[in-house]
């Protein structure tokens, strides 16, 4: 249920409370211990997110990987140079970079946060996850990766500024790939008016809420299924950044900002939705790869 004001009523497949069988439990990975010495990682089914504090010179590869995968620079001091194809391209901060299928190296030039997102079949990166226990069984309800079609040109490097300005009737700031959908929603200064919530579920994909700033609550409700054993409480989750809450399919979810500074949340989805696809200039890059043409509906 959207608030009346909210540009997410206009989807032409509105999510709705529930799938077949019982939802599962959502996951809370917690980034606040992350350190120079560690990358934390937590995971869906079909991506993982590794959260780093990035010291200059520290190096990323990937070899043979079979599909593009997206680095999130949230700070604008952070800054990297990123190998492929025989080219170096540097990237300033305050960006979300998505890297082609093959092999590709990425160094810190600048230190500061960094966020890899990589579907889950790469590198291995998914089982050093905190939350690995909760997918040693896959989720049945959860769509499979299959990617979209291609770059409109090349693969190449393609980096994009979070800068982007407000529009109204636009839902946040969505840049997608192949396999990723990354939407850097609105930056707030203080609290969401608790009477302007926008409670709803979807039905067969995970969203990934990263809170990089701020202080949130995830609301959380399982809708019951006929068997009493499935029930679950409600959740209402105080989470600080950084950190990031999984949300399965079924569950009815929303998310209120209660920092009374700046809160930053940055919403993932793997592979990207179709709904918000559909919506003519809500991708930011949309011109840049070719339309996902009989790509399945979210529920």
């Amino acid at each position: 249920m959207y608030h009346s004001d909210d540009p997410r009523r206009s989807l032409t497949s509105p999510p709705t409370s529930g799938g077949s069988g019982a939802a599962r439990a959502a996951d809370l990975v917690d980034f606040t211990g992350a350190d120079p010495s560690v990358n934390t990682v937590a995971r869906t089914q079909n991506a993982a997110i590794e959260y780093t504090q990035g010291v200059a010179g520290e190096m990323f590869s990937c070899t043979g990987q079979e599909f593009e995968y997206a680095v999130l620079l949230p700070d604008p001091a952070t800054s990297i140079r990123i190998s492929y194809g025989g080219d170096e391209v540097f990237v300033e901060g305050f960006s979300v970079t998505f890297i082609p299928p093959g092999d590709s190296t990425v160094e810190v030039a600048a230190a500061g946060r960094l966020i890899r997102i990589i579907p889950v079949s790469e590198d291995g990166v998914s089982d050093k996850a905190e939350n690995a226990d909760s997918y040693a069984e896959p989720n049945p309800r959860v769509r499979g990766l299959e990617p979209w079609p291609g770059p409109a040109d090349e693969w190449r490097v393609r980096s994009y500024s979070l800068g982007v300005p407000d529009e109204e009737g636009r839902f946040g700031r969505i840049f997608r790939s192949t396999t990723l959908m990354v939407n850097w929603l609105e930056i707030t200064d203080g609290p969401r008016d608790p009477k302007r919530l926008s409670p709803h579920s979807h039905d067969d994909f995970e969203q990934c809420s990263l809170a990089l700033e701020g202080s949130f609550v995830h609301h959380l409700r399982w809708p019951w299924t006929p068997d009493l054993s499935e029930w679950r409480e409600d959740r209402h989750v105080v989470c600080d950044p950084p950190s990031v809450m999984i949300i399965p399919p079924g569950v009815i979810h929303t998310t209120q900002l209660t920092g009374r500074g700046r809160n930053v949340l940055v919403d993932i989805f793997c592979p990207p939705r179709s709904d918000f696809a559909e919506k003519s200039g809500w991708v930011i890059n949309e011109n840049d790869y070719r339309p996902p043409t009989g790509a399945a509906q979210p529920g």
